[in-house]
């Protein structure tokens, strides 16, 4: 339900659970919690520590950042000498957020149950599991200050004897349902840490969206990586050979939602020279690959196919754009022939300076200029 990361919603559901705790009247469950003085008292950095299960310095650095995202106040209690945490007004409307997400998430659950299945089957089932988590920590947490015994206590879950096996993924191409969802989603994830928002995503579901229609498997095409198991989509690449030829003088690549944009050209004639329209040349847009299958080999699969797609299909050039930092993806393009045509330092989403960098491959029948 948020951006925060999964220590950050904990820690603000803590905070939060203290400051219901300790009103005069108790709030049912997803309700948001009443506001409280920081002075009349508190959960401490200390105790959330414990609550966390973090180390000190963990839980300092993730107070700072929610202190500064306005989410969390800092007081004084009954003892002067450790500070108190409390939600502010942002942050009690974020705890809402939080448990609405969570209720929903609840009730969807529930609608999967059997139906034979009782409320004191589920109250059974959730009271097991908490206990074995309880188990699990009071044991992690032990064996980190005793030392290490080769006995495996009782009560101590056993390590799984066989780990999941990787996903088995298969290069599909063309249109799929959920295709600019899923594409929308992992380039979201993959770039909101760079601090892009709201108006990277709104021009990359504009550009996206018009390529789709496109995509006729002719002069454009969508890879994409799939999880045979799950039929869900891992990865995505879009080939487009008509965005490029049709630039005028006036457009940018910028609105077609490459990512990230090729700048606007300081004039025609640079335009001209970056890209010449009497060649037969595609786009290369929309690569990205879910973090939970990175390092697999999955982006080069998919480049592979998309590049022997091209050349398929003679298109003499490949043109890409990106920004420097990228240093994983810029390998795999240098290592498919791709050369560092151009650079320039743009300002682009949310007013981040970049240094974008234009790549070509020269495919078959072509000649780099």
């Amino acid at each position: 339900g948020t951006s925060y990361s999964a220590s950050a919603v904990h820690a603000i559901i803590e905070i939060g659970l203290h400051e219901q705790n300790t009103t005069s009247s108790p709030s049912p469950p997803f309700s948001k919690p009443k506001p409280k003085p920081a002075s009349t008292g508190g959960i401490t950095a200390t105790t959330l520590c414990t609550e966390l299960n973090l180390e000190k310095s963990s839980v300092s650095r993730l107070l700072k950042k929610l202190v500064e995202a306005g989410e969390v106040r800092e007081g004084f209690g009954e003892d002067a000498r450790e500070k108190v945490l409390g939600l502010t007004e942002k942050g009690r409307r974020t705890l809402e957020g939080i448990d609405a997400f969570g209720e929903s998430q609840i009730l969807a659950a529930f609608a999967q149950l059997p139906p034979e299945a009782t409320p004191d089957d589920i109250l059974k089932g959730i009271n097991a599991y908490g206990t074995a988590l309880r188990s699990s920590r009071i044991n992690n947490s032990n064996s980190i200050s005793t030392s290490a015994s080769k006995t495996t206590p009782s009560n101590t879950i056993p390590p799984a004897s066989k780990t999941t096996p990787p996903p088995i993924i298969t290069i599909t191409t063309g249109y799929l349902p959920g295709l600019l969802a899923r594409c929308l989603t992992m380039h979201m994830t993959a770039y909101t840490p760079f601090g892009f928002g709201v108006s990277f995503e709104s021009m990359l579901s504009t550009g996206f969206g018009e390529l789709l229609p496109r995509l006729d498997g002719l002069n454009s095409e969508a890879f994409t990586a799939l999880d045979t198991s799950s039929t869900q989509i891992l990865g995505t690449v879009f080939m487009d050979g008509e965005d490029l030829s049709r630039t005028t003088d006036s457009e940018d690549v910028a609105s077609s939602g490459d990512l990230p944009a090729s700048p606007a050209p300081e004039d025609s004639t640079d335009m001209d020279k970056k890209i010449e329209k009497t060649k037969r040349k595609v786009h290369l847009r929309g690569f990205v690959v879910d973090e939970s299958v990175r390092g697999g080999g999955v982006g080069k699969k998919m480049l592979d196919a998309a590049l022997a797609w091209a050349d398929e299909r003679r298109f003499e050039e490949t043109h890409l754009w990106t920004f420097r930092g990228l240093d994983v993806a810029r390998r795999l393009y240098e290592g498919r022939g791709f050369v560092l045509m151009d650079q320039d330092m743009k300002s682009m989403w949310e007013g981040h300076e970049l240094l974008v960098q234009h790549f070509v491959r020269v495919g078959r029948g072509g000649e780099l200029s």
